[in-house]
């Protein structure tokens, strides 16, 4: 199924996995990434809509990946947050938007490209 909602590309209904690496390890070894594991609530060639337990924020640019059920590939990509907020009052639960950037050396064009067949 297809949503527009106002946005420049389709949105296609999609819980998939997807992993976060929320902080970049410091270059003197002390501290490891984080990772957030999330899922995805919606899909498309330039963004991402997700659920998370922890807030992300917005401006941040972070590298994800994410494996898509009907695609063998793991998708290695970079996104911008732009927009996260808490949708419930008793537990951390957050729905963020994610702007895929096309940086040299992520799988932009293959993901950009699986979206021309769906």
């Amino acid at each position: 199924m297809k949503i527009t909602n106002n946005r420049i590309d389709p949105r296609h209904l999609r819980a998939e996995a997807i992993s976060i690496q929320v902080m970049l390890p410091s270059f003197d070894g002390a501290e490891d990434a984080v990772v957030v594991q999330t899922k995805t609530l919606d899909v498309s060639s330039t963004g991402l809509k997700v659920q998370t337990d922890q807030f992300l924020p917005s401006g941040y640019i972070f590298d994800i990946c994410i494996q898509l059920k009907d695609y063998p590939k793991k998708f290695l990509l970079t996104a911008e947050i732009k927009w996260c907020r808490k949708i419930t009052d008793d537990v951390d639960n957050f729905h963020a938007g994610l702007e895929v950037q096309k940086a040299l050396g992520t799988d932009y064009r293959h993901w950009s490209s699986f979206f021309d067949n769906v």
